[in-house]
């Protein structure tokens, strides 16, 4: 059974705890972060507010704070434990972020990671771990079988990244976005307008979300770069579009989101007639 300590304690972080806290492969040793919410409370898991209360290592260490807090994380890890972090497992899960953030950790001979669970994590529930690819960036591949079997015990799918990938890790992330925080984007946007008018959104939005998702999912399982997408857009109906952006007049935000919205699809699929 592999000990685990998290650093960080948001959205990744909670909701590897509770996983973590659900697994016979796997104990929580210790939850590390500035900012509890004290929503969850695991038994026999250690709280601490400063790395430099952690007395004892376990065999994973997770860094699950923010992007531009993992550098000073590592350099404190560094600090407090040097020789310590001799063949200890520290990861972080930035998808935008390489090992050298890590760089520090190494130096005393740690097993550098970062590993990156391809999915949201807004609900914080366990579910969402399940069957997920994790893209992963390792120091030293002989510990390659020890990374996957750590990932397979989150129920997940290790998938070490090629150099190609490695290389361009900002791109790596700005998919994870583009499939995540932008489709939840342009629902809110067409929630938000759908207030104005009181339409009833369960009754309308159900359906023609669930039949574009699935439209979508059937293009990527059949490598068909051609998504099937309609409406004014994609037939270069000017008109139909103007009468959209004169209708929010009345509402600015909304007017200018809809119109980025609308030159950003007519950029991708330019403007092709359907």
């Amino acid at each position: 059974m592999k000990t685990i300590g998290i650093i960080g304690y948001g959205n990744v972080g909670e909701t590897l705890a509770k996983y973590i806290n659900n697994c016979d492969k796997l104990k929580l040793s210790w939850i590390c972060s500035k900012h509890f919410n004290n929503k969850t409370i695991f038994p026999d898991t250690k709280l601490f507010t400063e790395i430099a209360q952690i007395q004892i290592l376990p065999d994973v260490i997770f860094i699950t704070s923010k992007d531009k807090d993992i550098c000073d994380i590592a350099n404190m890890l560094a600090d407090t434990f040097t020789n310590n972090l001799h063949s200890k497992i520290v990861i972080h899960t930035s998808g935008a972020l390489g090992l050298e953030s890590l760089t520090i950790c190494e130096k005393y001979g740690a097993i550098v990671c970062a590993a990156h669970p391809f999915q949201t994590f807004f609900s914080k529930e366990i579910d969402c771990l399940n069957n997920i690819f994790w893209g992963i960036e390792i120091s030293n591949n002989e510990y390659l079988a020890d990374i996957s079997d750590l990932i397979i015990s989150f129920n997940g799918h290790p998938f070490f990244l090629p150099p190609e990938i490695i290389n361009n890790k900002a791109l790596y992330h700005c998919i994870a976005v583009s499939v995540s925080n932008y489709v939840a984007g342009a629902i809110k946007l067409g929630t938000l307008i759908a207030n104005e008018i009181n339409l009833p959104k369960k009754d309308f939005f159900v359906p023609i979300i669930n039949q574009t998702i699935e439209n979508c999912l059937n293009s990527i399982i059949n490598n068909d770069n051609d998504f099937p997408v309609t409406g004014p857009i994609v037939r270069n109906d000017t008109k139909t579009i103007e009468k959209h952006i004169k209708a929010l007049n009345n509402f600015p935000v909304l007017q200018q989101s809809y119109i980025d919205f609308a030159n950003g699809l007519k950029s991708i699929f330019n403007t092709k007639k359907n």
